[in-house]
């Protein structure tokens, strides 16, 4: 009996072993089947369908480290940001961490505003990935963000009253009223569901008056709302924000519907303000922002759906792409000639003559995940141009998106990849064409935030215009409303034994990496508009005078200031004098007075300008008085054009300073020219180098040597300098 119990017992033992396996492999194959499903969705970037099946998975799978990543960077795109963190959170715990989790972890803590943990990840990811300088720029700026809260005053920010519980953004100016986009659903199903994060696909709609759009008080608004026993109603809250690279990307529309019930709209009337666009533009699928043309005619973002076809990437994803349509009837699509189905295009922003197009996308060559770029045209009857990466000044290794132009002058874009408060956040950058001044400048808050906040536009005045944000969880259209301030730097420009004026000098200013020039008028005053928080440098550099320069900071001036600085120069020394100067010291003396002499000239022009005759005159002099020396004049050019275009041109201008110092009574004989085109450039901006107008010009430049019987004066040594006669 003893032995039978045994023997059952192990019986018993085994087949509860064998069904405790077969158990455990049946939840294993049960959960690599979820997880299967969860990476598929994932990458057809449905990730609001990833998301309950990656959670399904790790509660199977708690220590699977791809299925925390997925769902970590699911959690991310759809912009919960606490769920994203508690995730990234569990990944940086793991050995080793990857830099991608903590680069997303340092920004998704800025989303949430703790800068001083952000700053850690950021360091880290710094360690993992040396060289990326979107992270260092962060890193210069956290933990302490009251640089962008310096002008938070001067904004007056409201949430505009067109807005609804679904998605309003990309706001423009369109005859008398706003064209904006939403994914509003005014009543009944939503059979078009974004995949993304289940919200309905985009429209344009369009505000005829725009005095119809004013701000409210949205909390008032809301609380009013859950009072009112007709509005007290369940509403599909959702984000389709359009903010990412690809969150206009999707392999096919859901075929789920979604309810609409909005409490907003109804709380505040949004719905009857704005009426959507024609079939013609509005499609299916996503519509997005919008470019307006000279003559009316509109260019704006879509999903790759043209005439009833859909487009996809070989790997069956549907990207974005720009149309234009006519004015008359908004039909007769045309699209943009460098639309592709392998990436994106999208977010136009348009000069006022329509020939400039500045561009958002994610096309190869890039310098992150999508970028700026521009087109031009020399009417617009014309094709554009093949398009042109904006440049590292714009682009970084994060997102730059969402441009606008005002005035022509200033491009508003938003970008990731510049130090901000998280998210996206609004940079303000001069521009001259298609040619950056300067650095972008963070606009600060209250307009930025920790979360996405982008596309704005300005009216006439500049003082107000229109915003959008994800600040309450959706994407909403704001009002603002500014208080500009101006800080001026006067003062004037004399000769410090005499008092003299010195009249028409150029001052060379220099702040934020932005180069120009102001110049003194016919009484030697100077006027300029400093920019604002910023350091800016002043150098007065003329000929046959000492050289000085100082620093002027604006960061602590908050209202309207002026600023009187005169300057008064020393003179090394006036043309009667030189003779003297030069036997006393002739090795300093004559490199002192010669690389004073430099000529500059305006692009693709060799005539002699204002500027550039004051200095060759000066230089006429110098010869005059001094007969035992002859004078070499050597020409160059900016990079830009072809080389031998270019040997040409510097030849020109060699020439013309030839030409114009026998003019001033310099013997011809005495005069020896060369001409270098593109070489010797006295700074970095060769052939595909993005730089200033500024930088350019230091290279259109003539400079001068001195010869003494056909040597150079600079290589001869301080005692044969002595006994020139």
């Amino acid at each position: 009996m003893s032995k039978m119990r045994k023997y059952i017992k192990k019986i018993v033992v085994f087949v509860g072993v064998s069904l405790f396996i077969t158990q455990s492999f049946a939840q294993k194959n049960q959960s690599d089947a979820v997880l299967k499903a969860a990476t598929k969705e994932y990458n057809a970037l449905k990730y609001a369908y990833a998301i309950p099946l990656l959670e399904r998975a790790l509660k199977q799978q708690p220590t699977n480290v791809d299925a925390m990543a997925l769902l970590a960077q699911s959690y991310l795109k759809t912009k919960d940001y606490q769920n994203a963190a508690a995730w990234y959170a569990k990944l940086a715990q793991q050995n080793p961490v990857k830099a991608e989790w903590a680069l997303s972890y340092a920004e998704v803590l800025a989303n949430l505003e703790d800068y001083q943990t952000s700053k850690v990840w950021y360091n880290k990811y710094v360690t993992l990935k040396n060289g990326d300088a979107r992270a260092a720029d962060f890193l210069n700026i956290y933990p302490n963000v009251s640089s962008f809260m310096a002008n938070k005053a001067r904004w007056k920010v409201g949430f505009a009253n067109i807005n609804t519980n679904q998605s309003e953004y990309a706001p423009i100016y369109y005859g008398n009223g706003l064209l904006f986009v939403s994914n509003r659903k005014t009543s009944g199903f939503s059979k078009n569901v974004f995949a993304w994060d289940q919200s309905p696909f985009s429209d344009l709609y369009l505000v005829d008056k725009l005095e119809k759009v004013k701000p409210i008080n949205i909390d008032s608004v809301m609380l009013a709302a859950k009072t009112d026993k007709n509005l007290r109603k369940k509403f599909y809250v959702v984000n389709n924000d359009d903010t990412r690279k690809t969150s206009n990307d999707s392999k096919t529309f859901a075929d789920g519907y979604a309810t609409i019930n909005d409490t907003l709209a109804r709380a505040t009337g949004s719905e009857e303000l704005a009426m959507r666009l024609s079939k013609s533009i509005n499609s299916k699928y996503h519509e997005g922002p919008v470019a307006l043309l000279p003559d009316g005619a509109i260019m704006f973002t879509r999903n790759n759906y043209y005439n009833g076809k859909t487009g996809k990437s070989t790997d069956g994803v549907i990207k974005l792409k720009m149309f234009t349509a006519n004015s008359a009837s908004m039909d007769n699509l045309k699209p943009f000639a460098y639309n592709s189905d392998e990436y994106s295009v999208g977010h136009p922003a348009l000069n006022q003559a329509g020939t400039l197009l500045i561009f958002t996308s994610d096309m190869p060559g890039g310098f992150g995940g999508t970028d700026l770029y521009y087109s031009t045209r020399t009417s617009v009857n014309e094709e554009w141009s093949k398009p042109i990466n904006m440049g590292k000044t714009v682009n970084t290794e994060g997102d730059e998106m969402f441009p606008t132009l005002y005035q022509d002058k200033q491009l508003f874009f938003s970008s990731t990849g510049h130090a901000g408060l998280g998210g996206l956040d609004i940079f303000e950058l001069n521009i001259d064409g298609f040619t950056p001044q300067g650095k972008p400048k963070n606009l600060g808050a209250p307009v930025n935030s920790s979360v996405d906040d982008f596309s704005l536009v300005r009216d006439g005045s500049g003082s107000h215009g229109f915003f959008s944000s994800n600040r309450r969880g959706n994407d909403d259209i704001y009002m603002f409303d500014y208080n500009d301030y101006k800080i001026i730097l006067k003062g004037k420009l004399t000769e410090q034994s005499t008092g003299n004026a010195l009249a028409s000098i150029n001052i060379a200013v220099e702040h934020n990496g932005e180069k120009l020039n102001i110049n003194t008028d016919a009484q030697g005053n100077y006027e300029y508009e400093l920019p604002k928080n910023a350091v800016t440098k002043l150098g007065f550099v003329v000929p046959q005078y000492e050289p000085k320069q100082f620093s002027l900071s604006t960061e602590e001036l908050l209202t309207d200031t002026v600023i009187n600085k005169n300057i008064a120069l020393k003179k090394l020394g006036v043309p009667n004098q030189q003779q003297n100067d030069i036997a006393g010291n002739p090795c300093d003396t004559l490199k002192k007075l010669i690389s004073q002499f430099v000529l500059y000239y305006d692009l693709d022009k060799s005539n002699i300008r204002k500027d550039a005759a004051e200095v060759a005159d000066k230089l006429a002099v110098f010869l005059k008085a001094n007969p035992q020396f002859e004078i070499a004049a050597a020409s160059y050019c900016d990079s830009r054009a072809s080389k031998e275009y270019n040997i040409r041109l510097s030849q020109r201008r060699s020439n013309s300073v030839k030409n114009y110092l026998i003019n001033k009574g310099i013997a011809a004989g005495r005069i020896s020219i060369s001409f270098y085109g593109e070489e010797n450039l006295v700074n970095h901006c060769a052939d595909g180098v993005n730089c200033t107008e500024e930088e350019q010009q230091l290279n259109r430049r003539t400079e001068f040597f001195l010869l003494y019987k056909g040597k150079k004066v600079d290589d001869l040594d301080c005692e044969t300098l002595k006994t020139l006669k």
